[in-house]
């Protein structure tokens, strides 16, 4: 006989979690035999087991921008003010319990949290798959019992993947300041008189006196090695409006031309300055002087004619020229707050979320980054959180 076009509906049970399967169907009639052709469909996270969940949509970032950002690190941020969250909901006092998963909750996503707050904001930082178009959205589950175990994903730097060599939330009170990434490039001292308790741009920040301030790291190849490209970002609070003196935010060097890598800084004019070996060819705005946070970033990129862009504020700054092919691969320390050891003048201010990649940020790419933390609200929406009461632990809505 003959059946015309229209669905085949079959019912599957006994299918793992976050699995892709592959099908196909023979049709068979008196005529002979056909296969069609292979279909495939992925299963989504079993979430049955969690009693809440909220969606955030990344609203403010598809009305502006149209490049679509892979694997992309976004800040959430969690307080009572979202419409039905409590923090008595979590099994876990520390949020061990939390999950997320991309929109089609068939991806479970890494993340890292900052700092858990349950009197106040908790920072959490995701890595968002695709961030792309009007409303992507992620979805966040919480309140499962048997998941109070943190996965590994959360400290092992894999929400930091995506081309990062070093990610410092200077969010630590006292002792040594930890890489967020999987290369360990924690800190081996803490000269001078830093205030690692400082109020940060999120969470918490280090505070420096502008004297001999500065946080030492050990070489690495990770900070140096095989880069032709480069990106320095900071969240910068400068409280001196210095005309004249260089005052780093970031530098790996040991002098001025000895063992010089790359520093972002502060130098004639109250201008940001990125330097790549001894190139220092470079234009830029004056940093607002309103003692108020910024951001900036640097970057250097071989493959373009300009090979220099400074951005504040995900807006751009100024470029240069620079005709290095490489970043100088040395032995020098990495510094925050300082150009090098026993310079004198450093950092006069605060310093909040230090990130080294290897690789060249879009502009598009630093904007979000900027919208994320700067105007988190605006950014992106946090629906309220809807509660999984029934007894067959699936009566959360399927859509938000």
């Amino acid at each position: 006989g003959y059946r015309s076009a229209g669905e085949i509906i079959a019912g599957i049970s006994g299918l793992n979690e976050l699995t892709t399967y592959h099908y196909r169907f023979l049709a068979v009639n008196g005529h002979g035999s056909s296969w069609s052709g292979v279909k495939s469909f992925t299963t989504p996270k079993d979430m049955s087991g969690w009693t809440r969940k909220m969606n955030v949509s990344f609203t403010g970032y598809g009305y502006q921008k149209t490049e679509s950002l892979s694997s992309i690190p976004m800040l959430i941020i969690l307080n009572n003010s979202i419409s039905n969250f409590s923090y008595p909901d979590f099994a876990s006092s520390q949020g061990y319990d939390l999950r997320f998963t991309d929109e089609s909750q068939s991806q479970e996503l890494n993340y890292e949290i900052e700092k858990w707050d349950v009197s106040g904001n908790s920072y959490v930082w995701v890595q968002v798959p695709l961030l792309s178009g009007v409303g992507t959205r992620i979805y966040a589950y919480w309140g499962n019992t048997n998941a109070v175990a943190q996965p590994a994903y959360c400290t092992n730097g894999a929400t930091w993947s995506e081309g990062y060599r070093g990610v410092w939330h200077l969010n630590e009170t006292s002792g040594v300041v930890r890489d967020s990434t999987s290369n360990g490039n924690n800190s081996v001292s803490i000269d001078g008189n830093v205030n690692q308790d400082a109020s940060g741009m999120i969470a918490g920040a280090d505070g420096f006196d502008g004297w001999n301030d500065w946080i030492k790291f050990n070489d690495s190849a990770s900070l140096d090695g095989n880069m032709a490209a480069l990106t320095l970002e900071a969240w910068a609070l400068d409280t001196t409006n210095d005309l004249t003196n260089g005052r780093a935010i970031v530098s790996k060097r040991r002098g001025v031309d000895v063992d010089q890598c790359y520093s972002l800084f502060s130098f004639t004019g109250h201008k940001l300055y990125l330097d790549i070996s001894d190139n220092r060819d470079m234009t830029t705005n004056a940093l607002p002087s309103d003692n108020a946070w910024h951001y900036v970033a640097g970057i250097f990129d071989s493959s373009v004619s300009t090979g220099k862009s400074l951005y504040v504020d995900g807006k751009l700054s100024g470029t240069g020229i620079d005709t290095n092919v490489m970043v100088p691969d040395n032995s020098s320390y990495f510094c925050i707050g300082i150009l090098n050891a026993n310079y004198g003048n450093g950092w006069k201010g605060s310093i909040d979320e230090v990130r080294v990649s290897g690789v060249a940020r879009s502009p598009t790419w630093l904007w979000a980054c900027y919208m994320n933390a700067a105007s988190n609200s605006a950014f992106q929406t946090y629906s309220g959180v809807a509660v999984n009461s029934g007894s067959d632990q699936d009566s959360m809505p399927d859509t938000w």
